[in-house]
């Protein structure tokens, strides 16, 4: 009962089924509200209907297609606009640190 979190009362109603797992209302709006949060949509561009990403192909196909088109935090873009020299400077520095650590 510790484990789950739940009361002698709940356990006896579970037990002769006059009641739901105490959790399991709690786990589905739990899950729903996460999956609001964070599932990625777009609309198909032959039938227009809105379809998931959720299979690891997909997911792969998103992500080659967001790093070739240049997306990237939103701080690293400012200061690109910002800094541009400093910015290579650093990313100079990271490459050479880089090639150290492999020597």
């Amino acid at each position: 009962l510790a484990k789950k979190g739940q009361s002698q009362r709940d356990f006896f109603k579970e037990s002769i089924g006059i009641q739901e797992e105490s959790y399991q209302k709690s786990y589905d709006k739990g899950h729903e509200d996460a999956k609001k949060k964070y599932t990625v949509r777009y609309r198909c561009n032959v039938c227009n209907e809105w379809t998931e990403i959720d299979t690891d192909e997909e997911k792969e196909k998103v992500r080659k297609t967001m790093e070739s088109n240049g997306w990237g935090h939103t701080e690293c873009h400012k200061k690109q606009r910002e800094q541009p020299e400093e910015l290579e400077r650093k990313k100079a520095r990271e490459r050479i640190e880089k090639l150290d650590r492999l020597i």
